[in-house]
């Protein structure tokens, strides 16, 4: 609560001395209604694609909880990890999606999308290494009482999954590039599809391959999501049909 407080100060003082033009006063708070549809379209369309990628991340954590203490303390560490690789990623998203809607002309939306992806790509594949080379050092941090077994299901995890770290800049620079020219249904489309093959996946693989399951399914879902807005991006940007 404290952070958020600071966070919400700080971005007023920036706002109020750097952005004047964002900077509003008391009197200048009126509704419009003829903005309301609009805003209630991409808050929805945001507000739902959460809402599935974080039940199917539940559903996910549900199939690792029948694999016993010491795995699911492993995978956890794991997934912390997890969030602070993939969180430079999200922010160029998010950065060329704020770009690319600012933008009008479809080659200037393309050089940004171009210019996000190859930020992306080079991070992921210095991280990539790094996990591959390194993760039997770092899992031990994230755990409090690291057992042979926890550390050895955080690191099998991690070194599985360093690989799957190259498919995230295409899906999130993609899913940016949806947001910012206005297809949140693609937005949602995707995220419900990788989300979906990955828990179908981690169920049906979980007995045979125990930890390694949640691995494949991840996999296979990013991947059907990078083939799915690939091919999307391709058509927005050739121009040859709007995406569906």
């Amino acid at each position: 609560v404290a952070a958020q407080a600071i966070s919400v100060l700080f971005c007023a003082i920036w706002t109020a001395k750097r952005e004047t033009l964002l900077f509003f006063k008391p009197r200048e708070l009126k509704f419009k209604p003829k903005y309301l549809p609009k805003i209630l379209s991409y808050s929805g369309a945001s507000a739902l694609q959460q809402t599935v990628l974080y039940i199917g991340k539940l559903m996910v954590q549900g199939g690792v909880n029948t694999l016993g203490v010491s795995v699911i303390a492993g995978y956890n560490a794991a997934t912390k990890i997890e969030n602070f690789i993939l969180a430079p990623l999200n922010g160029v998203a998010s950065a060329a999606s704020s770009v690319m809607a600012r933008e009008g002309k479809k080659e200037e939306q393309k050089t940004t999308f171009l210019g996000g992806m190859i930020i992306s790509l080079i991070y992921s594949l210095v991280i990539s290494a790094v996990i591959f080379a390194f993760a039997a050092s770092i899992i031990p941090l994230f755990i409090s009482e690291p057992s042979k077994e926890m550390t050895e299901s955080g690191v099998r995890y991690l070194t599985l999954m360093s690989a799957a770290y190259l498919y995230v800049p295409i899906s999130t620079i993609t899913q940016g590039m949806f947001r910012g020219t206005g297809n949140m249904k693609l937005t949602v489309a995707s995220t419900f599809i990788q989300i979906s093959i990955r828990v179908v996946f981690t169920y049906l693989l979980i007995e045979a391959c125990g930890l390694d399951a949640v691995v494949y399914g991840t996999m296979i879902g990013w991947g059907v999501m990078v083939l799915f807005g690939g091919i999307n991006a391709i058509m927005y940007f050739k121009n040859k049909s709007k995406p569906a």
